[in-house]
């Protein structure tokens, strides 16, 4: 029997996790211990340490550590990857609403099939996506459910990785930081041969809790949204895609420049995206070129048959 093991990183989330976690306690509780909660707090003071320590007192396994240096999400979900030997991993936001059989039909799923990484599907407001795919802009987006883009590989808002794959890749970018993370380790998977499945169980996810919630760290995420897109850009574009999408992306800068000055946040996307330049060279290297890609070839829709299978639950 596989076991799981529900990641989680929080920041600023109290409010919102008191009412989630409640339903992961009920989730869990139909599983027969074969999930466990590992819970990282990146606040400034701990804040949710009584709501692991009462659902520990229950009898489920729950591991809660409070990181006040904020890890930031990747460096959040390493750390607690690493207090697990679950068979997987299986990150999910603070703001996300289960139902009572979730766990049960994930584990079901993964006792039947291979080990390969799930996108499982969320409910944002009218909207159902699932995974990250790739747009006519050569942008990387939440790709809804029954979007004809390709499915790269799940997005870190509800994703399940076969543990040992996951340390093995060495998880999630912390230099990331709060963009784009879950990105970077759906391309290197998807270029290393491992395809994402798709579980369609239309989680309900509030969105934007924490970064979103806190006005003044609006320019904090602008910046981070402007300079880790031109920093996956220099490590996985193939030249050609660099080549042919640099006028479509210097036609956005400016659109978007205008837009968020509207919103005052102008100077902080702009500092993003100079932020980015810089770095481009670096992030450029021969590291990372075994895992580019040409945008458009991995869109095709032969590629989409290959990589995204849509599980009946």
């Amino acid at each position: 029997m596989e076991t799981m093991c529900v990641v989680t990183v929080l920041y600023n989330s109290r409010d919102v996790f008191m009412s989630t976690f409640r339903t992961w306690v009920e989730g869990a509780r139909e599983c027969t211990g074969d999930v466990e909660f590992v819970i990282i707090d990146n606040s400034l003071e701990p804040t949710c340490a009584d709501l692991a320590a009462d659902a520990a007192d229950s009898g489920l396994r729950v591991t809660y550590r409070h990181c006040p240096e904020n890890l930031g999400f990747a460096g959040g979900c390493n750390f607690g990857a690493s207090l697990t030997d679950s068979d997987f991993i299986f990150l999910l936001n603070p703001d996300v609403w289960v139902e009572n059989d979730t766990f049960r039909r994930l584990l079901e799923r993964l006792n039947r099939g291979e080990a390969s990484p799930l996108a499982v599907s969320l409910q944002v407001g009218d909207a159902v996506l699932c995974g990250i795919g790739i747009n006519r802009a050569g942008h990387f987006v939440d790709r809804k459910l029954d979007s004809s883009l390709a499915l790269i590989g799940p997005s870190g808002g509800a994703a399940v990785f076969p543990t040992d794959l996951y340390k093995r890749s060495d998880g999630l970018d912390a230099d990331l930081f709060a963009w784009g993370e879950d990105v970077d380790l759906a391309i290197r998977l998807h270029a290393g041969g491992h395809r994402t499945e798709v579980v369609d169980l239309r989680l309900r996810h509030l969105g934007g809790h924490s970064l979103g919630a806190d006005r003044r760290l609006s320019g904090r995420k602008v910046f981070l949204l402007a300079r880790n897109r031109v920093i996956l850009a220099a490590r996985y574009y193939s030249t050609t895609s660099l080549i042919l999408l640099s006028p479509v992306w210097l036609a956005l800068t400016v659109c978007l420049a205008i837009s968020k000055g509207r919103r005052r946040v102008g100077i902080a996307y702009l500092r993003g995206v100079a932020a980015g330049l810089a770095a481009f060279p670096a992030n450029r290297s021969t590291a990372y070129r075994s895992s580019r890609v040409g945008v458009w070839s991995v869109g095709r829709p032969r590629a989409r048959a290959v990589a995204t299978t849509v599980l009946a639950d």
